[in-house]
């Protein structure tokens, strides 16, 4: 906060309505998004944050002669945390939710300095919904100010928010280098959000169904690669999933899917972006080219009901039922009864995900491991009959409000992608839908495993010191039952790392040790991912019978955290590769200096400051870090760190000239140098 920071502009965590939306024949239904009792809710919830916030910052500013932050970045914002309690995580995580959704001014005065009358805090979010937002003042109260008196207090007035109602479409304005090859229909987004299952990595999102035609206007194949991402309309938090679109000669497409958006708790808009294009096996360029912005959605909260469901009638496939059952010999089972109307054979595609506590409606979704349980089945149906789709699924003990939420996709086809992974198109979501599963135990129709109160499940009250770490865990878990195995594994792990970066850790590494996901997001105020490191000496991670962490990536995060000089990152560069280098399973590297110099070969490498700016994780992050690592460590870890710091190009040509004595392009040609010299030797 400058300073001595005064004004900050909050953007609480929103609760969002509960779109309940009943079993339909029509994609498109129109819906309100934003009800009045959802305001009423959103205000109130707001009101609640922004005075808890309010307490954490006068606890910290008392014992500061009433000095606020300097900055509010992660690592200022890390002082707040012992006046943070662990449920303050839930609607608050400080090092996540603040520095993405804050802006402050800093007029360098104390707070004991300011008239009572003086603005410290304002909900930015709740401004752009309705007539008036929440004000946290300097005395330290909070009060729901309108419009009309929102100026004389210095808050600029924003342009409310206009949410997106029913089936919209919107223009594509494809790059100019895809032009010759492709062109596009408009891009129509079908009725509100639902939750649904779109793969393993999205599971149990917010999603919303979209269409949109491609064309090849080319006698060769093409593929291209386009990315869907949702952001919050006041930025801050993102999600988004790519995928390649394979086009025959001359072939139109109709593009029909559902894409994953990022929030279940406030209005998030759609971004459409282009990322890469083969003609003939060839790449053509590197747009990052913006097709489409939606308008803003406002994605639906978890339902309470027993059943929803939205079915999507088409000329191919049917859907009769859908429901549960429980049986000693099969267990949880979801089954659906389908009928082709066709002369063909169709495959089938069923997705679903099993998450444990709805109430946490943002930390919803993902792997397994992470959050939930997620489960695939396909079935192929014969041509004029009736068929019946079965998937046996498991419930995670990890709330008290579990739910069920499916999709099935038909018919599905499989191409390989220019990369030569399988993908498999889910060209037209045909049936979605979630359970209520603690109604549905009360019929008989599932079986739930024994709940145990996520306060308890986040104290870890054993632990265990080894040379390098304290190992904290609860007693009778799976991680004190193998905790000698943990400990070895981190203690290679360490020493592997230390001999590569030739440095020790100056203090003891706490690992926090979680059974499950949320007790992890409760315990350390993250629940996007199963491990992160909270402080430079302190890691949180999930640890249970399904999933253990890998013992490298988290640490050598923290080896990085202690290079000379680090601090105050505003980007994370090659950050995560950095982290995935060292993972022993993730990669070979000899296969992917291969690769990477094949592209350089084929000219189509990215320039090195693409590669380093872009922070994307592949092989061309992996061999840069291999060269550079051993091409100089010392350097490296200076040059790491000028990365993180760097905002676009001219940081880093400034870091290259007074690290490597070169610039970009010198430093670029030393690396395409050695890959070449490597296909000399091999």
């Amino acid at each position: 906060m400058g300073r001595r920071a005064l004004k900050i502009v909050l953007t609480t965590t929103l609760i969002a309505t509960s779109l309940v939306v009943g079993a339909s024949n029509q994609a498109g239904d129109n819906a309100t998004m934003a009800p009045q009792p959802f305001l009423e809710d959103m205000q109130r919830e707001s009101a609640k944050k922004l005075e808890r916030f309010g307490q954490i910052l006068r606890a910290y500013a008392a014992d500061h002669d009433e000095m606020f932050l300097d900055t509010l970045d992660r690592d200022e914002i890390k002082k707040l945390a012992p006046y943070v309690k662990p449920e303050d995580a839930k609607g608050l995580p400080m090092t996540n939710f603040l520095p993405a959704n804050m802006k402050h001014f800093a007029p360098g005065n104390r707070g004991k300095d300011l008239p009572q009358t003086a603005v410290v805090a304002y909900d930015r979010s709740l401004l752009e919904l309705t007539d008036g937002t929440n004000v946290l003042f300097a005395d330290w109260r909070v009060e729901f100010v309108k419009s009309d008196r929102l100026e004389a207090l210095g808050i600029k007035l924003r342009q409310k928010v206009k949410l997106a109602r029913g089936t919209n479409s919107y223009s594509v304005n494809l790059p100019e280098q895809w032009k010759p090859y492709v062109s596009a229909g408009k891009l129509t987004v079908i009725g509100s959000s639902f939750y649904g299952v779109r793969s393993k990595s999205f599971a149990a999102y917010p999603h919303v169904r979209i269409r949109w035609s491609l064309r090849n206007l080319t006698s060769d194949p093409v593929e291209l690669r386009v990315q869907y991402k949702s952001q919050r309309t006041t930025g801050g938090g993102r999600t988004g999933a790519s995928m390649w679109y394979r086009l025959a000669p001359n072939e139109h497409r109709l593009i029909d899917d559902i894409i994953p958006m990022m929030t279940a708790t406030s209005p998030v808009r759609l971004n459409v972006m282009a990322e890469e294009l083969r003609h003939a096996g060839r790449k053509v360029d590197f747009p990052r080219h913006q097709l489409v912005t939606t308008d803003p959605f406002l994605p639906v909260k978890l339902p309470s009901n027993k059943f929803v469901a939205r079915d999507e009638k088409t000329d191919h496939l049917l859907v009769k039922h859908a429901r549960l059952y429980y049986s000693k010999g099969r267990g949880n089972v979801l089954e659906l009864e389908v009928i082709n109307p066709t002369d063909k054979e169709l495959s089938l595609v069923l997705y679903a995900a099993a998450t444990g506590d709805t109430a946490h409606s943002d930390k919803v979704g993902g792997d397994s491991p992470e959050t939930g349980l997620f489960f695939e089945t396909t079935k192929t149906t014969k041509p004029n009959s009736e068929s019946v789709v079965r998937l046996p699924y498991s419930v995670p003990v990890t709330g008290q409000d579990p739910l069920l939420v499916f999709t099935l996709f038909g018919p599905a086809r499989e191409v390989f992608a220019a990369d030569g992974d399988l993908t498999r198109e889910k060209i037209t979501p045909l049936y979605w839908g979630w359970f209520n599963l603690n109604q549905a135990t009360k019929q008989g129709l599932v079986s739930l495993p024994g709940y145990q109160p996520v306060e308890d499940r986040k104290k870890l009250t054993a632990q265990k010191q080894s040379e390098h770490f304290l190992f904290r865990y609860r007693p009778g878990s799976y991680a004190e039952q193998n905790i000698d195995t943990a400990i070895k594994e981190r203690e290679a792990a360490y020493e592997n790392l230390s001999s590569v970066l030739k440095m020790e850790l100056p203090k003891t590494v706490t690992i926090d040790l979680y059974s499950d996901m949320e007790a992890k997001g409760l315990g350390s105020g993250t629940y996007y991912t199963p491990a992160n490191t909270v402080t430079n000496t302190h890691i949180a991670e999930v640890y249970n019978q399904s999933y253990q962490c890998d013992a490298y990536h988290e640490l050598a995060h923290i080896f990085s955290y202690n290079f000379p000089q680090t601090g105050g990152s505003v980007r994370e560069g090659l950050i995560e590769s950095f982290a995935q280098y060292f993972e022993p399973d993730n990669f070979q590297i000899g296969p992917a200096i291969a690769k990477v110099r094949q592209k350089l070969s084929d000219g189509n490498l990215r320039p090195l400051h693409d590669i380093i700016l872009n922070d994307s994780n592949g092989e061309d992050e992996f061999v840069l870090i291999d060269f550079l690592l051993k091409k100089d460590l010392a350097r490296f870890k200076r040059f790491h760190v000028s990365i993180m710091r760097a905002e676009g190009v001219e940081d880093l040509e400034m870091a290259c000239q007074e690290i490597y004595q070169t610039g970009l392009k010198g430093l670029e040609k030393q690396w395409h140098d050695s890959l070449g010299a490597a296909c000399k030797k091999s």
